[in-house]
C-alpha cells in the first residue's frame, strides 16, 4: 500500500506548520479554503497524494496550491496520476 507519512504525527506536524496561526500560510497572509477545515489525517494518507489550497487576504486573486506527495514522479511532465495533475492546478483553484 502506498501512504504520504510513515507517522500520522509527523503529517499532523507538517500541515500544521502551514495552516496553524501564526504557520507559514498566516505569515504570508493566506488563508486556507474551508473545504480544507476538517482534515481526517488517516483518511486522506491512504492516498499517495493530497493537496492545499489558500488564498491571498489582500489579493483575492492570488493562490497557493501546496501538494504533498509521495513520489519525485510528479516532477516529470508526463507524470500522471489517477488522482490529480499537478500541472492542472489551476483547475483545482478555480
Amino acid at each position: 500500500m502506498s501512504i504520504l507519512f510513515d507517522d500520522i504525527g509527523e503529517f499532523k506536524k507538517c500541515v500544521n506548520t502551514l495552516i496553524e496561526e501564526e504557520g507559514l500560510l498566516d505569515k504570508r497572509n493566506f488563508k486556507l479554503h474551508e473545504n480544507f477545515n476538517n482534515i481526517d489525517f488517516n483518511k486522506i494518507n491512504l492516498d499517495n497524494s493530497y493537496y492545499l489550497i489558500g488564498q491571498n487576504n489582500n489579493q483575492k486573486n492570488k493562490f497557493i496550491f501546496i501538494y504533498f506527495i509521495n513520489t519525485s514522479g510528479f516532477l516529470s511532465k508526463t507524470y500522471k496520476n489517477k488522482i490529480i495533475n499537478i500541472l492542472d492546478c489551476k483547475k483545482y483553484i478555480e
